[in-house]
């Protein structure tokens, strides 16, 4: 994290940061480890005091996050068309499946805050945007067979607009009243469904 003036009107602060953890989830399937996780994100802010009546103040941030432990799942009695020559779980971190596990998040946003002194009356404007997606590859019968997964991708964006008119508090009374608009639009893309009805012992 730094942060610090540029000049006697302009200041600005920057933070960010990253992780990443091996696996250690046993995949049995491809002996290897699974649930590898990756994130990052970082946020930016602006000040910039144009006047003594005027400021202006901008933000934007970022985060990416990579971990399948939300798709990571297996059945407790075993799955169907074990064998006792097939590969089965022997504890609580051994994971079995045909499809690599894989879950994607991601959001991001903008906003800006302009104050401006009227003389008795202050006005503020707000907008802001901010958007996400969740991408996820899920293995749904957990067998070692291609039976069934899904491809999963949920997304959503909203905007958002906010106007103030604020008194001074000079007087014995003092009010505030303002405008607010919002657009937010969500909801998952097309299911893709990958099914097999027969399997090859």
């Amino acid at each position: 994290y730094v942060s610090g003036p540029l000049s006697d009107k302009i200041a600005i602060s920057f933070a960010g940061n990253f992780k990443r953890r091996d696996g250690y989830f046993n995949d049995l399937f491809r002996g290897e480890k699974v649930h590898d996780l990756v994130g990052y994100g970082a946020r930016a802010k602006l000040l910039f005091e144009a006047s003594d009546d005027l400021s202006i103040a901008l933000a934007a941030d970022y985060d990416y996050r990579d971990d399948p432990i939300g798709t990571l799942q297996a059945p407790i009695n075993g799955y169907r068309g074990k064998t006792a020559t097939s590969i089965d779980r022997q504890g609580p971190y051994d994971y079995i499946a045909d499809i690599y596990p894989s879950q994607r998040l991601r959001n991001y946003g903008f906003s800006g805050r302009i104050e401006y002194d009227l003389g008795g009356v202050k006005l503020m404007s707000l907008s802001a945007y901010r958007a996400f997606s969740a991408v996820s590859q899920i293995e749904a019968d957990t067998t070692p067979f291609r039976v069934s997964f899904f491809n999963n991708d949920e997304h959503g964006n909203v905007f958002s607009q906010e106007l103030q008119l604020t008194s001074d508090n000079s007087g014995p009374l003092n009010w505030i009243a303002g405008l607010y608009y919002a657009d937010q639009i969500s909801g998952y893309r097309p299911l893709v469904v990958n099914d097999v009805t027969t399997i090859n012992l």
